[in-house]
């Protein structure tokens, strides 16, 4: 478990480079991945760029 931005939730994966480069816009924000909101801490450049980026689930 982690928090961040207020949010806790289990980690986890953009496993593909598209949705990476579609649903991340910056750092330590909100998006929409499936139908669900989550928000994510901060990531590495390179972590988006292999499209591995961390999530943490939205939890309220």
């Amino acid at each position: 478990m982690f928090i961040s931005n207020n949010c806790t939730g289990m980690i986890l994966s953009i496993k593909s480079k598209l949705e990476s480069e579609s649903l991340i816009q910056g750092n330590n924000g909100l998006l929409l991945l499936k139908n669900k909101i989550h928000c994510f801490r901060y990531v590495l450049d390179g972590e988006i760029l292999n499209g591995t980026a961390n999530l943490i689930e939205y939890s309220g």
